[in-house]
C-alpha cells in the first residue's frame, strides 16, 4: 500500500512540474484573411510551475479560439480591426477571466502576454484570474524567443 501511494504521489508531482493540460491546442478555425486586410496577434502564456496543468482559454471576440499550453505562444492571422481578447482560467469550471481590447492596422503584429493567476500571480493574493496585458514589440520578440510555438 505504501508502495502504491510513493507511485502516486510520484505521478502527480511529475504532472505539475511538467505542465501537462487537459487539451491544448485550436478550438475552432479562423476564417481566412486576404493578406492586405491582415495582422498578425501573437499571445504568449508565461512559463511558470503555478497553475501550470490548469488550461488558459483565448477567447477572441467572444469564441473561444484557443487552449494555450504552459510556456507556449500561438500567433492568429486575423482581419486588421478592432478585437477582444480575452484568457479564461479554468479548472472544472471558469475561474476567471481577463480580456483586452486591442486595435490592429493592416500588416501589424502585436504582442499580448498570459499570466495565470493566483497568489504569486500578479494580480495579487485571491486573484484567480488570468491577467491579459499588452507587450512592446521588444519584450513580445524577447518572450517569443524563449517560448515554445504551438500550433
Amino acid at each position: 500500500m505504501r508502495k502504491l501511494m510513493m507511485v502516486l504521489v510520484a505521478v502527480a508531482v511529475c504532472a505539475v512540474v511538467t505542465g501537462c493540460a487537459p487539451y491544448s491546442g485550436a478550438l475552432v478555425s479562423l476564417p481566412k484573411v486576404q493578406d492586405s486586410e491582415s495582422s498578425e496577434l501573437i499571445i504568449i502564456r508565461e512559463s511558470t510551475s503555478f497553475q501550470c496543468f490548469v488550461p488558459i482559454i483565448i477567447q477572441l471576440d467572444g469564441i473561444n479560439v484557443f487552449s494555450i499550453t504552459n510556456g507556449a505562444y500561438v500567433i492568429f492571422k486575423i482581419k486588421a480591426e478592432e478585437h477582444v481578447v480575452s484568457a479564461l482560467l479554468y479548472g472544472g469550471e471558469i475561474r476567471g477571466e481577463s480580456s483586452i481590447r486591442v486595435s490592429l492596422k493592416p500588416g501589424q503584429r502585436k504582442y499580448l502576454y498570459i499570466s495565470p493567476g493566483g497568489p504569486f500571480g500578479p494580480g495579487g493574493p485571491f486573484h484567480l484570474a488570468a491577467v491579459i496585458r499588452e507587450l512592446s514589440p521588444q519584450e513580445g520578440e524577447e518572450l517569443e524567443a524563449k517560448s515554445e510555438r504551438q500550433n
